[in-house]
């Protein structure tokens, strides 16, 4: 496939997504199979509602309906099915070379639906999101962070084929692109006057890119559950823990403990310390209070300085539940806990 094929893949799915295209039943009267030889949920429902929107008729099967369970080799599987299909979609979490084997039959076409080295069908999806949103892809710079997995792979083969457009990948150190993908992407890319790089340090990264990674920190305690809030750091420490292992040290530490806290105080525990703060003015003038030698007059300049701090205090949200706090009713996720008892009569 080469840069024109990809750009009209692109194009093309757009089209019908908006309803311009006249090939809605571009597929009527054909029959496509849905190979799945691992749980998915995605992948495997776009792909049997896609087939079924553009006319055609799919065909699902599990990773033990077809007679390669039993010792049937590929090639002799793929043979028969192309009496029958004339798509056949393949999803193996293997090696490509299974697919390679089942397209030697010539006349039925296999579609990589993901192999253990490549996600096409996912990249190209990227590739339409990111044109539907900003109406180009020629001049798009791309951020990925994360490890250089099959998805990884794919999208860099699809941006090396965009011309215009740049690709950067900042992955862990031994959790990178293969090389061989990683080189291929490279080559391609400089062929079509695209960028794809790749490192394994944040501040190997442009400056004005530096700010990914720390908007990925901020996200986490913005969370809506503590579940969702723990995933966020887990893939911010795997992809961090290597390079910047202070940073992650803190962060494993339990500091999203608000969410045991009503919702409504969530604002005021993430961006404050709610002891700490109103007496800082206070703690400043630690010193100058020393310096009275009649302890009365340190404490009236103490209270005078609370009476001015206290002008600047902030309202707490939804006061009235500080005090189901203090007597020690337990939420999770900001939400109540009720008891047994309660729930029963509810």
């Amino acid at each position: 496939m080469g840069p024109e094929d990809l750009a009209h893949i692109v194009e093309k799915a757009l089209e019908i997504a908006s309803g311009a295209s006249d090939e809605r039943q571009s597929l009527k009267g054909k029959i496509v199979g849905l190979y799945f030889r691992g749980p998915s949920t995605r992948s495997r429902t776009a792909f049997a509602a896609g087939a079924t929107r553009l006319g055609a008729t799919p065909i699902v099967y599990g990773p033990n309906d077809l007679q390669i369970a039993t010792g049937e080799s590929l090639q002799d599987t793929a043979k028969v099915l192309s009496e029958f299909l004339d798509v056949l979609v393949v999803r193996t979490n293997q090696s490509i070379d299974e697919m390679r084997s089942m397209a030697g039959q010539e006349v039925m076409s296999i579609v990589n639906a993901m192999s253990d080295s490549e996600h096409p069908t996912q990249a190209v999806a990227d590739l339409v999101a990111l044109r539907e949103e900003f109406g180009r892809l020629k001049g798009l710079h791309v951020l990925y962070v994360g490890e250089g997995n099959n998805t990884a792979a794919a999208l860099a083969l699809a941006v090396s084929l965009t011309p215009g457009m740049r690709l950067t990948l900042v992955t862990p150190e031994r959790y990178g692109l293969p090389t061989a993908a990683l080189k291929t992407a490279e080559t391609f890319a400089r062929e079509h006057e695209a960028i794809v790089e790749e490192h394994h340090r944040i501040d190997k990264l442009p400056n004005k890119l530096r700010g990914a990674a720390r908007e990925q920190l901020c996200a986490i305690p913005y969370a809506p559950t503590r579940a969702e809030a723990e995933q966020r750091r887990e893939r911010f420490a795997k992809a961090y823990r290597r390079d910047h292992p202070r940073a992650v040290e803190v962060l494993e530490k339990d500091w999203v403990a608000f969410y045991g806290f009503p919702k409504e105080h969530w604002k005021h525990l993430r961006t404050t310390n709610v002891i700490e703060s109103p007496f800082a003015a206070v703690r400043l003038r630690t010193d100058a209070a020393k310096r009275f030698q009649k302890r009365e007059n340190a404490t009236a300049m103490i209270w005078r300085l609370l009476l001015v701090v206290e002008r600047k205090f902030r309202k707490l949200w939804a006061a009235h539940l500080a005090n189901e706090v203090y007597r020690g009713v337990q939420y999770a996720d900001g939400v109540k806990i009720k008891k047994a008892n309660q729930r029963a009569a509810a």
